[in-house]
């Protein structure tokens, strides 16, 4: 009873979520402080977890997860995806790099650099990989890393060039952002849930608040 009387509590409800690292820095943390300002969430128990997309997805399908927030996933007829974040693909580049005299680039103007790549659990991964298709180009991989932290700061020291989300981490490395030209060159982040699950009134009222307060834009963000 006593754990009946939790899940429909607000005050003191436990809820679980996940989320990719483009917003673990500087999104999350930010509305997860402003929604413990009020007063009748501060008795609810919060775990949150870090994980690629792709690991997010098993873990909400495993009810692992209320809810998480990740790139999109065509193939997953039984997850509702919100979108709740736009932002823009950019390329970074060393700031001694051919291309960083460069005001916008197209991708066609990237194949010929050695690429660091997100690995294929990323959610970016199968976003440049469709980018590419598209164009009908090859990149050339030189080594794939997981998190964006680590890619920015492998460009940085000039080990290649990237295809990044452009948000407040890249800008706090020493690299040189450069907008990218091609069509549909825009990602979204979005809040996902099992479509016929129900969720705790604790894990509703945290979903419905990141829906409500969160920015439309990284570059909102950075504004």
């Amino acid at each position: 009873k006593q754990e009946l009387k939790k899940f429909y509590s607000i005050e003191e409800g436990k809820v679980s979520i996940g989320f990719i690292s483009t917003v673990s820095s500087s999104l999350v943390p930010n509305l997860i402080s402003r929604f413990f300002k009020d007063e009748t969430h501060r008795g609810m128990s919060l775990t949150c977890s870090e994980k690629p997309t792709s690991e997010l997805i098993v873990g909400l399908k495993s009810e692992n997860y209320d809810f998480v927030i990740c790139s999109k996933r065509n193939d997953e007829p039984t997850i509702d995806f919100v979108p709740i974040l736009e932002g823009h693909l950019v390329i970074i580049v060393a700031r001694s790099h051919p291309l960083a005299n460069k005001l916008e680039v197209t991708l066609p103007d990237t194949v010929e650099y050695p690429f660091i790549a997100h690995t294929h659990d990323s959610g970016m991964r199968a976003i440049a990989e469709e980018l590419f298709e598209k164009a009908h180009l090859t990149p050339k991989i030189a080594m794939e890393v997981q998190e964006d932290k680590m890619m920015a700061e492998l460009v940085e020291a000039n080990h290649g060039i990237a295809l990044v989300q452009d948000m407040p981490e890249i800008r706090n490395h020493n690299v040189k952002i450069i907008p990218l030209t091609d069509l549909c060159s825009q990602r979204f982040i979005y809040l996902a849930t099992l479509k016929n699950k129900p969720i705790s009134p604790a894990a509703y009222s945290l979903k419905l608040f990141i829906l409500n307060h969160c920015p439309s834009s990284f570059q909102e963000m950075m504004a």
